[in-house]
Formats: C-alpha cells, sequence, structure tokens
C-alpha cells in the first residue's frame, strides 16, 4: 500500500466531508489534503532526516503523520510520559535531524534539542504561525520510496525496561492498515474519537483507516475517563480504540444510564489483554455495541489476530476468553523452548510469521536476532491454539510465577480477583519467597468505598481457581495501579515493589 497516496483517494470520495475536528474549526478532507501537501513539500525542503515528536494529540500532530510518509521521511513518535533522561536515550538513539513539539513539552525540548544538535519547531496547535511557516506554497506530489523502508521508528512500550527502537516499515504498516480495514466495519464516514496517544502503532493504524473511509477524528489532547465519556456524548461519536483499562474504567461508571451515547456503535481495542470479567461487563452495559479485539506487537506493525464482533457472544464463553484467529497472510504457532511446535491446547511461547515483519530494532542487531531467531517473531507471550483455532494468551513468559514447582499464569489470577465486586484493578506478579521459591503476589485497588481485606481476597480466589494459584500475599487499597502512557499496567514498578518495596498482607 502507498501510504503517500492514501488521502487523494479520500479527497477525491469525500473531499467535502468532515476530516479532523480542529482547535477552533473543522477541517474538511480536501482543505487537509492541499494542507498536508504543502506540509510534504516543507518538510522536504528542509530534508531533516528521521523527523522525532514529542507533543499530546492535536490534528497537527495528525497532519504531520500523514504529510511524513508523504515526503517519505520516517517519524520517531515519542512517548510524552517518559522522564527527561529516557527521551534524552531514545532521541540520541533515533539522531532526528527535527524534533516537533507542543507547547506543554517546549523547555523540555529545547533542552533535548540543544543537547542532540537537532533542529527544534515548537507547534502550539494547527493554526501556529511556525506550523504555517513550514508549509510549502507549492504542494507536493507523494515521493517515490521502497515500500522496505522505514515508515517509523516506535519505542516499545517499556513496561520492562528502556524501550527499543522499532523499525516499523512502509509495507508492514501497509500490512496493517489492511487488515483493520477488512477486519473492522466503522465506515463509511464514521465520527471517531481518537483517545490513545498518537505516539503509539495502536492509534496511528485506526487513524489512518479512518481516514481511509473519509471519516472525522475528533481527538483527546491526554486521556481522562470523564474528558472520554463527554467526547462520547458531545460529539456523538459512533466509532473509537480503547485499550482494557478504559474499558474497565467506562463500564465501572455509575452514570452512564444518564449520559446519551446513542450514537456510539463500535469499540476496538487492544494492547493488553482483557479480562474475560471485564468483557462480560462490557457487553451487558452495551449491548448493541461491536467490540473487536485486535492482538498483536509493534514488532509485526500490529495485528497478528483479531476477535471479530461476532465473536463477542456471552453464549460462547470460549471465544471471550480468546485474543482471535490470525490475520490474513498471517502465520501463528505456539513452539516449545526447543523451538519445536505443540500440539493445540498445549501451552508454549506465541510465535509468528507475518508480511507485517519489522526491520529490526535500531542500532539493536542482538535483540533483533533473539526476536527473530529461528524464522520466527518472537512474542514473548505464552499461550496456546484451540480445537476452532483461536488463540489464547495465557501470560508473558516473564509473568509467569513458579512457585513450590507449579507453574501459574497472572493473568489468570488477575481474572479471578478482577470478578470480585469490590475491584476496580488488579495485576498480579511474582514475589520471592524463602520457602516457596516465589509466590504469587496481588496488587489490587478497589472501587471508591468498598471494602476488602487479604483473607476475603484468597476466599473468593479459592472459589475459582486452585489453592496454590491464589495470592499468598498483597497490597489491597483504593489506590490507583500504576499506568503506562498507553493505559498497560506498569508491572515493572509492581515488581520492584513486590520485591520488597511498600507494604503488603501476607497469608
Amino acid at each position: 500500500m502507498l501510504l503517500g497516496n492514501l488521502l487523494f483517494r479520500t479527497a477525491q470520495l469525500h473531499g467535502d466531508g468532515p476530516a479532523f475536528a480542529g482547535c477552533a474549526q473543522m477541517w474538511h478532507w480536501e482543505e487537509s489534503l492541499q494542507r498536508i501537501r504543502r506540509l510534504a513539500s516543507g518538510l522536504l525542503a528542509a530534508r531533516p532526516g528521521r523527523v522525532a515528536i514529542l507533543a499530546h494529540n492535536s490534528v497537527a500532530y495528525l497532519e504531520l503523520s500523514f504529510a511524513l510518509p508523504m515526503a517519505g521521511i520516517p517519524m520517531v513518535p515519542l512517548n510524552t510520559r517518559l522522564a527527561a533522561p529516557e527521551l534524552r536515550q531514545l532521541i540520541a538513539d533515533a539522531n532526528p535531524g527535527l524534533l516537533i513539539a507542543d507547547g506543554a513539552h517546549a523547555e523540555l525540548a529545547r533542552a533535548l534539542a540543544d543537547e542532540q544538535g537537532c533542529e527544534l519547531l515548537l507547534v502550539e496547535d494547527e493554526n501556529s504561525a511556525s506550523w504555517q511557516a513550514l508549509m510549502a506554497d507549492t504542494p507536493a506530489d507523494p515521493v517515490p520510496t521502497d515500500e522496505r523502508e522505514d515508515w517509523a521508528i516506535i519505542y516499545t512500550g517499556g513496561t520492562t525496561g528502556l524501550p527499543k527502537g522499532v523499525r516499523v516499515t512502509r509495507a508492514g504498516f501497509g500490512f496493517n492498515l489492511q487488515h483493520i480495514l477488512r477486519d473492522l466495519d466503522w465506515g463509511p464516514r464514521p465520527r471517531f474519537l481518537q483517545v490513545t496517544p498518537l505516539f503509539h502503532l495502536a492509534a496511528l493504524g485506526p487513524g489512518f483507516a479512518v481516514a481511509a473511509w473519509g471519516g472525522c477524528q475528533h481527538l483527546l489532547p491526554q486521556f481522562s475517563i470523564d474528558g472520554l465519556v463527554d467526547a462520547l456524548e458531545r460529539h456523538r461519536i459512533e466509532a473509537t480504540a480503547l485499550v482494557p483499562t478504559m474499558i474497565t474504567w467506562l463500564v465501572g461508571r455509575d452514570d452512564l444510564g444518564s449520559r446519551d451515547l446513542s450514537t456510539l456503535r463500535a469499540i476496538g481495542y487492544g494492547a493488553s489483554a482483557i479480562p474475560e470479567a471485564v468483557l462480560r461487563r462490557a457487553l451487558e452495559r452495551f449491548p448493541g455495541l461491536r467490540f473487536n479485539q485486535f492482538y498483536g506487537q509493534t514488532e509485526a506493525s500490529g495485528g497478528l489476530a483479531t476477535l471479530r464482533a461476532t465473536d463477542h457472544d456471552l453464549a460462547h464463553p470460549t471465544r471471550l476468553r480468546a485474543a482471535g484467529q490470525p490475520v490474513v497472510g498471517v502465520r501463528l504457532a505456539i513452539l516449545d523452548e526447543q523451538g519445536g511446535e505443540v500440539p493445540r491446547g498445549t501451552w508454549g511461547e506465541v510465535c509468528a510469521q507475518t508480511p507485517g515483519l519489522f526491520a529490526g530494532y535500531l542500532n539493536n542487531p542482538e535483540a533483533t536476532a533473539f526476536a527473530t531467531r529461528d524464522g520466527w517473531l518472537h512474542t514473548g507471550d505464552v499461550g496456546f491454539i484451540d480445537e476452532e483455532g483461536y488463540l489464547h494468551i495465557t501470560d508473558r513468559l516473564k509473568d509467569m510465577i513458579v512457585t513450590g514447582g507449579e507453574n501459574v499464569s497472572s493473568s489468570e489470577v488477575e481474572s479471578a480477583i478482577l470478578r470480585h465486586d469490590a475491584v476496580r484493578e488488579a495485576a498480579v506478579v511474582a514475589a520471592p519467597d524463602p520457602e516457596w521459591g516465589e509466590r504469587v503476589h496481588a496488587f489490587v485497588s478497589l472501587k471508591p468505598g468498598a471494602a476488602l481485606d487479604h483473607a476475603a481476597l484468597v476466599a473468593h480466589c479459592r472459589t475459582l481457581i486452585a489453592g496454590y494459584k491464589c495470592p499468598r500475599s498483597s497490597d489491597i487499597s483504593e489506590t490507583p495501579l500504576p499506568l503506562s502512557a498507553v493505559g498497560k499496567i506498569r508491572k515493572d514498578l509492581l515488581r520492584a515493589r513486590a520485591r520488597g518495596e511498600g507494604d503488603a498482607a501476607v497469608g
């Protein structure tokens, strides 16, 4: 797929339709295409090499994400929640020629650009004088490119350490976009709410798909559950893409019955596993909505499997526990520690062969070789494939807990905990134990005003899972669990706490 040509079709078919809802006006597709072409022309004149972006969601960010592939320039979207030392390492690794930042990050961006020796452009919004100045008078045509070239350097979430720069190719992202267009049913011209930060592939994929459908994108600059509900109602949103934590917060709202969300017809979700209890609550709270789950990795340019709307059926609980069936063109296999494929229903590492395979980790050939050894993309996830060909993710390899010689899936324990009415969030990790080697340790965030102690937690879990899987220690409070910028629970921080930081009840 020639990404630079994408908007020409949209403008031809939907030129007078709304494209982006900006800070002060609505932009339509024909005028948006011309602005983006002028922006691409200005970028070509600047010849920046790679362009790094440090900004919250905005129309300018969206325009840039379309202009850069049109100009054949790789983008480096940066996680806005990283600390200055972390961003410094990422920028040194990516070596961009230009850093574009918004006003919220101006001071930090000046320091980073000065240290790196790259150009800096500060942009408040799509009407900023600096943004208009970057746009050339003459619109650019898409630059001919090799589809194997980098479309973007996207740094992984960093929940297990320093992020690695994933080289997503133009062909790889194009493959991901085609599968989204095929497997979602949001068109034509949906009103879409962009919630996920645009530095994440889970935002860019749906964003490009909505553009291909000629839809209009409304943006949340920064996520809050109040902001999400307000925007869904105010803009009469028809579709959005969330992460499971956001869905947990949404279905936990007490005021949904008084809010007009009647136009909402579709929710896509992914980026982390969704507990069955949360998905059941979502289907019960929104019986008319079409839910689609996407399972994938940045290293795969996005999707590897999808759980379609028709699979979201309360009458088929096994499918609700699945991540989906393989995307067309993708081969999934479950491999053992020796690299052999295991029978259906047997746990092992989820591995894939996909046209969306990344070009490697930037400046990290050792990590690239390890992730792609023996002809497979090794996801680091533990799972199995059932008799119907549905992939089930049971855990991350690093999240498996070995206690007293028994393997325990942290996600299975989390699902059991989340079925308690008092629980808002839960995360389970391994804690060192002198007797058992490792013990199951639970971090539990309660709903406001709810009460639950360790003994009651264990008693609840024993009704659902084996005794050896139940938490032997726990931290229980109303304090929200730490999250990454895309709503994933920061298990790296919780593991550190379980190794000795914080208070815990032990039983």
